[in-house]
């Protein structure tokens, strides 16, 4: 039991807390569960912390750590930021979900990695769909304004651009 706790209080793993818990009594599980929050909380990890306390039920907690930590996103691990951003979408928490989708687009398209084009097209699409559910973008740029500096910035990925605005690319020569 020693061990599992350790192993629980060293990871942000939901599946290692829930191994961990499951040893507990009711009242023991409750106040392991209120340490694992605050740890997460704590925590700089802002995609594990965010997938912990999503799957802890504290999706509140989830948003406003993606928010507060949304600058460390970009270099986060592709597959997990997704896990998060779908959890999050999933929970009814649109702003902190569009972070994670436009953290996303923008990994492929700073990458350069152009046969994952077609996945930063379909975020692109989320965060269109999202846009209707963003009542306030608080201090980030509304969708448009997000759209139009990805242009600026990423202007030149035509393959890209193309797929956005619905025409097929256009086989090389």
């Amino acid at each position: 039991m020693d061990a599992r706790r350790r192993l629980a209080e060293r990871s942000l793993s939901a599946e290692r807390f829930a191994e961990y818990a499951s040893l507990l009594s009711p009242d023991e599980s409750d106040a392991a569960r209120q340490q694992a929050l605050e740890r997460a909380e704590r925590s700089s990890d802002s995609v594990g912390a965010g997938l912990l306390l999503l799957d802890l039920g504290a999706a509140d907690q989830a948003s406003a750590l993606v928010l507060r930590l949304r600058e460390c996103l970009g270099s986060a691990f592709y597959e997990h930021l997704l896990s998060l951003a779908k959890g999050l979408e999933e929970a009814e928490r649109p702003l902190p979900a569009v972070v994670c989708y436009r953290a996303l687009t923008d990994q492929i398209l700073t990458g350069g990695r152009s046969k994952a084009y077609r996945h930063a097209k379909r975020y692109v699409d989320r965060l269109s769909a999202l846009d209707t559910s963003v009542r306030d973008y608080r201090e980030l740029s509304s969708h448009a304004e997000y759209l139009a500096r990805l242009r600026e910035r990423h202007g030149r990925k035509f393959s890209f651009w193309q797929l956005v605005e619905g025409s097929a690319p256009k086989p090389p020569r």
